[in-house]
């Protein structure tokens, strides 16, 4: 917050929670495909205001694994990208207390060393967050999401991607892609600890651009649009999806990224609790099925 850089942060940061075989029944209130309708920062104080459906989206999955979709308004902006992806999980502390902890496994902008933390109220199918704890570290906040859908929801975890032949060896990346109802969302970046942006525990990536001197902007700008990719849209019928919104393509909407009566987009197939997708340059993405409610 003071303008400086800190690391590594798997010395800062907390670490990735493990898999808990009670997630589905404790983030039951959570799943589903939520929108944004108003931030407050801090409390008091409007940032962002949308109507339901045309601000940032988060689909949750009953495993705990979530992805939102935080695009600005010019989608090849730097600055205001802050879509994420990683793990959900409920806390219940002394006196019943229940707090909300999302652990951003990607995230577009670099990590804060703070835990993400909410206390959560639901109103029927609006849900408010207000940040905890509260303290000099980071500003208060309060968040409402309503929710468009509540499933089904199948949710996958990247686990490896082999290179088109002859191209370079590919950078270690994390990425979740999550299905929920008749919308899509899906982040990939480097996991933490990895490149530059992801590996700098610092306040946002305008601070880290500053703080990387001469030339430090063109680097950050550099990782972020080769190695980030954040997207939503909609399965228009089963095997076609249809991109909305996409980090960095301005005007992409509208765009079909995967057909598999055409082969637009190469090919997925499902084998052993795996989803393979080959695409047309003939890269390989393997993605382990976390949730399959379809």
């Amino acid at each position: 917050r003071g303008g400086h850089a800190i690391g590594p942060p798997g010395r800062v940061c907390p670490r990735a929670p493990e898999e808990d075989e009670e997630a589905s029944q404790k983030n039951a209130a959570y799943v589903g495909t939520w929108s944004l309708l108003k931030r407050e920062e801090p409390v008091g104080t409007t940032l962002d205001e949308h109507t339901a459906g045309d601000g940032p989206l988060r689909l949750q999955a009953p495993s705990g694994i979530f992805a939102e979709i935080r695009i600005p308004s010019q989608p090849d902006s730097i600055s205001g990208q802050a879509s994420s992806a990683g793990f959900h999980s409920v806390v219940e502390l002394s006196g019943g207390r229940k707090f909300s902890v999302r652990h951003r496994a990607v995230d577009f902008q670099p990590p804060s060393g703070c835990v993400l933390c909410t206390q959560v109220k639901f109103d029927r199918e609006v849900m408010g967050e207000l940040s905890h704890p509260r303290g000099p570290c980071r500003d208060e906040y309060i968040e409402a999401w309503t929710r468009l859908s509540g499933g089904p929801v199948a949710a996958l975890e990247l686990i490896s991607e082999t290179p088109a032949k002859g191209a370079p060896a590919a950078k270690s990346r994390a990425g979740y892609w999550i299905f929920c109802d008749s919308r899509f969302a899906r982040v990939i970046g480097p996991p933490r600890g990895e490149g530059l942006v992801a590996s700098t525990c610092c306040k946002s990536v305008d601070q880290l651009c500053i703080l990387g001197g001469p030339g430090g902007a063109r680097i950050v700008h550099e990782e972020l649009r080769s190695s980030y990719e954040a997207l939503w849209g909609r399965v228009e019928v089963p095997g076609r999806l249809r991109v909305s919104r996409q980090a960095w393509r301005p005007g992409v909407e509208g765009e079909v990224i995967f057909d598999a009566s055409t082969g637009a987009g190469g090919s997925i197939t499902l084998s052993h609790g795996e989803v393979i997708h080959r695409l047309p340059n003939g890269a390989e993405q393997r993605w382990r099925v976390r949730d399959w409610g379809f």
